[in-house]
């Protein structure tokens, strides 16, 4: 999905103008590693609009009073819409979001009765360095901040294995491998 909404976001970086109507996977709206791709779409972007459907039961979410939040598909991960409008006549940028936590049937119900003018969104602060796309609790953000960060603590940092290259790297028996390396 995220390679969609990039392209997406590149074929209105080319035309300077338009609008971008997506609904996808809600991860990248709060997920730490996608704090660039926020900035990035922050860049492009005048107006964000964000109604997060909710409805991932791999974490076992539940509505804010307890009881059950559905997804609207059958699917376990959380989704969202979201457009994304690049228009000249905006001269500053602005994110706007909404929960939608129910029941299924409650949210297609919300969906079929409301346009984008009717839904009550709440502007969200545009704040360094992670440019979330929900509503966050940061009242303990600069406690948090106080300790040692992992940059302090280790010398050098990396994303990871990387194994796109298991067939080569990856084997059992000795000879094998010093034949795939001798070829």
């Amino acid at each position: 999905y995220i390679k969609f909404i990039r392209f997406a976001q590149w074929k209105i970086e080319q035309n300077k103008e338009g609008i971008v109507g997506i609904i996808s996977n809600n991860s990248y709206l709060s997920q730490i590693i996608h704090r660039r791709m926020r900035e990035n779409l922050l860049q492009t972007f005048d107006r964000i609009y964000i109604l997060n459907l909710h409805g991932n039961s791999n974490i076992g979410e539940k509505c804010l009073d307890g009881s059950k939040d559905e997804n609207v598909f059958d699917i376990k991960v959380g989704v969202s819409i979201v457009l994304f409008v690049k228009n000249k006549k905006y001269k500053d940028k602005k994110v706007f979001y909404t929960d939608l936590w129910g029941k299924r049937d409650n949210k297609y119900e919300f969906l079929n009765n409301n346009t984008l003018s009717k839904v009550e969104f709440t502007e969200l602060p545009r704040k360094k360095p992670n440019f979330f796309f929900i509503i966050k609790d940061m009242k303990s953000e600069r406690k948090y901040n106080k300790f040692i960060g992992l940059n302090d603590i280790f010398g050098c940092s990396t994303t990871g294995v990387k194994t796109h290259r298991d067939d080569f790297i990856i084997e059992f028996d000795k000879s094998d491998l010093k034949n795939k390396i001798d070829k």
